[in-house]
């Protein structure tokens, strides 16, 4: 098998685990208050998912390290299942907060599992392709196909708004569709992954402590340390658009709420495919700056705050739809160059400790967007508060400049043994 037979075969695994997801996501909020819960009720059931997932997220990555990422891949789909089941016998918030909770395990556990043994059996396998080329057919793939369950809630929001629809059945169908394909995966999984015994695994008596170590004297690394900076200062104005551009869709569309509702799920859909064809073009763009994948991150980030003042600026519905569909695809563009470079930095016995790392990082920088948003809509509007955002990404911009991270893979993996 090539390298892109393999990254084609990963990227439709993927894509089926998004798309199981994606199924479901964009339903709970709305399934929860169908349900007969509060607004508040709602609201602490996602602390509850939030919580779980920042304990979660390292320790899950560690584990995958010592005892094989397979096995706490597999774990995660369990979660998802479960917490599917649980919502459709949910009667009261205890149980929903109990559905949350497994959900939370589930996105902890699978963030950067199979990765990590992508990037091994990726570099194992015949061929010359950069692995940054071969992310970018993997999340090419993967959201393509996770977008069409996005785009599935769409049509299901559609169909919600007839009066001949029960609204719980329609719920309960894409909860159910949601299981299924989980099931799939799972079988799935044991074909696509076939993780080799790990000598971490033959010596998991050592314990999980003397893993730990290794992640955080990898994090230490001058690079590790500049990579995640980048995230932090990078993420906030991402993290912010993302949550609150519907507050301005719904300020200037002249039509009732109600009837633009299909817009959110629809926009979801088109983030994916932007973010797919995002990854695909990437490869070229790393090409163009030699294989510098610093400044490949820097041009992205670069370009996404041109499409901030852009979003900042316009006063229409269909203008701030044409600017978030820009800025998607500028999101997307840093995602391959920074995952080969992450790796470039980790050692195998780290890689999903390390990706464990990465995720709760890139949440500490949405939870630090959410809440400077907050704190500035106190004095000034959202545009202007994502600007302010814009501005201190200015600093993850001079970070990607950095000579650390911009060296040819080979010195760069020397300069950091």
């Amino acid at each position: 098998m090539t390298r892109s037979q393999f990254a084609t075969r990963y990227g439709i695994h993927l894509g089926l685990t998004m798309f199981a997801s994606m199924l479901v996501l964009p339903i709970f909020t709305p399934y929860m208050l169908n349900l007969g819960l509060a607004l508040q009720d709602v609201a602490l059931a996602m602390v509850v998912m939030a919580i779980t997932i920042v304990v979660f997220e390292v320790p899950s990555g560690i584990a995958a390290d010592a005892i094989g990422r397979r096995k706490v891949f597999l774990a995660s789909l369990v979660f998802a299942a479960v917490c599917n089941l649980l919502l459709l016998l949910s009667e009261d918030f205890w149980h929903v907060s109990l559905a949350m909770a497994c959900w939370g395990l589930s996105q902890a556990s699978l963030t950067g599992t199979l990765n990590a043994w992508f990037v091994e059996t990726y570099q194992k396998l015949e061929g010359d392709e950069p692995l940054n080329k071969g992310f970018g057919k993997v999340y090419g793939i993967g959201y393509l196909i996770g977008a069409s369950a996005a785009l599935f809630a769409a049509l299901f929001l559609a169909f919600a708004t007839s009066p001949t629809q029960q609204l719980n059945h329609l719920y309960q169908a894409l909860i159910l569709i949601s299981i299924a394909v989980l099931c799939v995966v799972f079988a799935c999984t044991f074909v696509v992954v076939k993780e080799s015994t790990r000598p971490q695994q033959e010596a998991v008596e050592k314990g999980l402590i003397s893993q730990a170590k290794a992640m955080l004297a990898t994090c230490k690394q001058s690079g590790m340390q500049r990579l995640l900076l980048v995230i932090v200062f990078a993420i906030p104005v991402a993290s912010s658009i993302e949550k609150f551009w519907p507050a301005l869709a719904e300020r200037y569309s002249s039509a009732p709420v109600d009837s633009i509702a299909w817009i959110f799920p629809a926009m979801m859909a088109a983030g994916f495919v932007l973010n797919g064809v995002a990854a695909a073009i990437s490869a070229p763009i790393c090409s163009l700056f030699g294989q510098r994948l610093g400044y490949v991150m820097a041009f992205a980030h670069f370009a996404k705050l041109a499409f901030v003042l852009l979003l900042a600026w316009v006063t229409s519905l269909s203008l701030l739809i044409v600017a978030l569909l820009c800025f998607y695809l500028c999101m997307g563009l840093a995602q391959p160059a920074q995952l080969q470079l992450q790796h470039q930095l980790s050692s195998d016995n780290v890689r999903a400790s390390v990706e464990s790392i990465m995720s709760l990082t890139t949440r500490f920088g949405g939870l630090l967007g959410s809440a400077l948003t907050a704190l500035l809509l106190g004095y000034v509007s959202l545009t202007i508060s994502w600007i302010i955002l814009g501005a201190i990404s200015l600093v993850a911009i001079m970070l990607c400049c950095s000579s650390t991270i911009n060296q040819p893979e080979a010195e760069l993996v020397a300069a950091q043994s």
